[in-house]
């Protein structure tokens, strides 16, 4: 007996600290798990939302006078057509968007 408490009490309460101590350890871990789920799911919703948008921008270069007429060329990147109905209708709209510019030389990147 250690100061007026008993051994019985003392292992009572080491026991009751232990599991606490493994209790927080659990929620901490329960805590970060949710959040890293809560994060891939927003990162994966953004990604299936946006892949069915598509941008067309279009960049001017000065030759200086190293062509005799303007080189329209098209560069199609990071497409990401899947096999789906959807996706072969994004394809067509590319497509199309594309030969709108008529472009003289088309490149796939990436």
């Amino acid at each position: 007996m250690k100061g007026g408490i008993s051994e019985n009490t003392i292992r009572a309460m080491d026991f009751a600290s232990k599991e606490r101590r493994r209790r927080l350890r659990f929620n901490i871990l329960a805590f970060v798990v949710a959040v890293l789920f809560l994060i891939s799911v927003f990162v994966v919703s953004g990604v299936l939302t946006s892949a069915d948008n598509f941008k067309v921008q279009t960049t001017q270069f000065d030759t200086q006078g190293q062509f005799s007429a303007p080189l329209n060329i098209a560069f199609l990147t990071d497409l990401h057509v899947r096999n789906s109905t959807a996706q072969f209708e994004k394809l067509n709209s590319i497509i199309e968007s594309v030969r709108e510019l008529e472009p003289d030389l088309i490149l796939l990147g990436g």
